[in-house]
């Protein structure tokens, strides 16, 4: 049975690779084979620490998402990711959610847990997310084996 529910944040999926702690690549889903790298933005999105305090490779995937008010909010925020100039997309006010984590071997709500105390947001705050359009939940398998046998 799925143990652990999440909301299904309305923003544009972001995959960030940290190695020795720091970032090493920016991913956004580009065209769905291939993704378009927005490394030249990370400076200025929200909720991405330069450094965190782990030497492994850890990959993480979350949500983009802006503190402004805006219409169409999926749509602004994929649009700031890509533009060109760093100094346009911080005017944007964009910001990272963490919604998993790849390449360590531990239940969900630890991953979200350990991926917290490194500094990220994530969706099991949910006071946090509250603040931000949801087009949904997400339900989730806590355990890490189980999850991985049934895909």
């Amino acid at each position: 049975s799925f143990t652990v529910v999440t909301p299904k944040i309305d923003g544009t999926n972001l995959t960030v690779t940290y190695k020795d702690g720091m970032i090493y690549c920016a991913l956004t889903r580009g065209n769905g084979e291939f993704g378009d790298s927005v490394n030249h933005l990370i400076s200025g999105i929200k909720g991405l620490p330069d450094y965190i305090n782990n030497k492994k490779e850890l990959v993480i995937t979350g949500e983009c998402v802006t503190d402004k008010k805006v219409e169409n909010f999926r749509s602004y925020v994929s649009g700031a990711l890509g533009l060109k100039e760093l100094s346009e997309l911080k005017s944007r006010k964009i910001r990272f959610i963490a919604h998993d984590l790849f390449g360590i071997e531990l239940d969900y709500t630890v991953r979200m847990d350990f991926l917290t105390e490194l500094g990220f947001n994530t969706v099991l705050d949910s006071n946090f997310c509250n603040k931000y359009p949801q087009d949904g939940v997400v339900y989730r398998l806590d355990d890490y084996y189980v999850s991985q046998k049934v895909g």
